[in-house]
């Protein structure tokens, strides 16, 4: 039910197909595309070594770095230890 739930979600922003995915831009999208994959497979756990809280991203855009080396103290950057 859960996963019903989500893939309507994805269907009521437009993803149809499979090749609707190609044009999926990062963000809350590909989230849930993530979160579906992970009750596909089974698989609950740490699975990023970086993730940008900011832009809801693994990745840092490039305006994003342009802020970052114009106002580097608005920005933090924390390493966590995550232990079982």
């Amino acid at each position: 039910r859960i996963l019903r739930g989500l893939i309507k979600e994805l269907q009521v922003e437009g993803v149809m197909n499979l090749d609707d995915l190609n044009a999926l831009p990062q963000g809350y999208k590909t989230k849930m595309l993530h979160v579906i994959t992970h009750f596909l497979d089974g698989f609950f756990g740490i699975d990023t070594y970086f993730y940008n809280l900011v832009e809801d991203s693994h990745w840092v855009s490039e305006e994003m770095r342009r802020r970052i080396a114009e106002n580097p103290s608005d920005f933090w950057l924390l390493s966590l230890d995550a232990r079982n």
